[in-house]
């Protein structure tokens, strides 16, 4: 049964008539979910999803949904460490957001905490907003009486994540610009610059030079089959995408992925600093080990190490160390399964794979100048190089003739 959005008025324990939005598989989960809320409903009804609920559920303006869940996060714990009740501080916040998708959301939140829900459950009716880790954290907090401090960590975990996609946008534009500027340079050349050479090579009644020769037969093949190379190029597009849709596929792909000698390294790097940091967080929040592993499965998007931390959370259930069960995966680097040992020895797991995070981010940062210091100029001489023997294989023909 497809999930939707259900709105509702109902009547709470103190006679008071209440509004809100959830979400359920179907009419009679909504209705469920209210009476186990202590609410009487009178009416639910099914809303149609619209242009800002979209964005609610992550299918547009991704970036400025993390800007606000950072703000929100951050201001949160700054009120709730300050002793402001938990209702007050959705308010106060709610009034802080620009209008907008997001202030709907806190809106509702707030009205759900209102009718008598727990503050993880109002979070968790909007799963485009609140991942499954931060739910869990702050869930742990609410039930440990912690939360202003949980909100705390959850704040600075996610503006470390959010530098450091900044990071790796900025670090990344200018060669995808310099690469599209050179593929765009070279497809003038071909496509506009030969073909004027072309009238002249017409008439020339000496044999052409072998370069010359070879661009004039690549020119013809680009006018005569352009068709067939876009097709052959959609083909193969659409071959990988369902290929990498497949379970088999997918993990061949990713796995593939971390065996290239530079892009492998910095994916571990990725891969680690994501995972490290989200079992970290959660461990350092109170979530316990089994159910961290069980939501950091869905973090990394490489099916080699969602597998790897499902055998591991299995290995634990069974009585096995964290490290042992990183370890006998076999995918795991040597340092995270040192840094989750001296963790379970000292009883500080959480900060030892806090820190195994900052390692990989910073080498995943050293990985990723390196690749791009390295591909500029392999790149600016390669393109250099390629529009080089276009230009001197169009002038050699005509030097030939303004020699005799």
């Amino acid at each position: 049964m497809a999930i939707g959005i259900f709105s509702y008025k109902a009547v709470n324990v103190d006679g008071q008539t209440v509004n809100g939005k959830l979400v359920a598989a179907g009419r009679e989960e909504a209705l469920q979910t209210l009476l186990g809320k202590g609410l009487h409903p009178f009416s639910v009804g099914e809303e149609s999803i619209k242009f800002n609920q979209m964005k609610a559920f992550g299918l547009l303006d991704r970036r400025q949904k993390e800007e606000n869940l950072i703000f929100f996060t951050r201001q949160l714990a700054n009120l709730l460490l300050a002793g402001v009740r938990l209702g007050e501080a959705l308010e106060i916040i709610s009034i802080l957001l620009k209008p907008g998708a997001f202030k709907k959301v806190v809106m509702e939140v707030n009205n759900s905490l209102r009718s008598g829900s727990h503050f993880s459950a109002s979070l968790a009716e909007h799963p485009g907003y609140f991942s499954s880790a931060y739910i869990g954290m702050v869930k742990a907090g609410e039930e440990g009486g912690f939360l202003g401090l949980t909100c705390q960590r959850l704040a600075r975990t996610l503006e470390s994540s959010a530098r450091f996609k900044a990071f790796l946008f900025s670090s990344l534009i200018y060669p995808f610009i310099l690469l599209v500027v050179a593929i765009f340079a070279v497809v003038v050349m071909l496509t506009y610059v030969l073909p004027k050479f072309m009238q002249i090579y017409s008439n020339y009644g000496k044999t052409l030079p072998w370069s010359t020769r070879f661009l004039l037969q690549l020119n013809r093949f680009l006018s005569d089959h352009w068709w067939l190379l876009i097709g052959v190029l959609a083909v193969l597009i659409i071959c990988l995408v369902v290929y990498r849709r497949t379970a088999y596929g997918r993990r061949q792909l990713d796995e593939f992925r971390l065996k290239l000698p530079v892009v492998g390294k910095l994916s571990i790097a990725l891969a680690m600093t994501e995972i490290c940091r989200s079992i970290g967080t959660m461990l350092e929040n109170g979530v316990s080990l089994i159910k961290a592993l069980n939501v950091s499965c869905h973090i990394s998007n490489n099916q080699v190490f969602q597998t790897a931390l499902v055998e591991a959370g299995v290995e634990v259930e069974r009585g096995k160390h964290l490290s042992e069960a990183l370890a006998k995966t076999g995918v795991f680097p040597a340092t995270v399964v040192a840094l989750t040992g001296i963790g379970e020895h000292t009883g500080k797991m959480g900060t030892m794979l806090q820190q195994a995070a900052d390692h990989y981010e910073q080498e995943g940062k050293e990985s990723l100048e390196k690749v791009v210091k390295t591909f500029e100029p392999v790149l600016i001489l390669t393109m250099g190089l390629i529009i080089g023997f276009i230009v001197i294989s169009m002038l050699l023909p005509v030097l030939g003739i303004s020699v005799i």
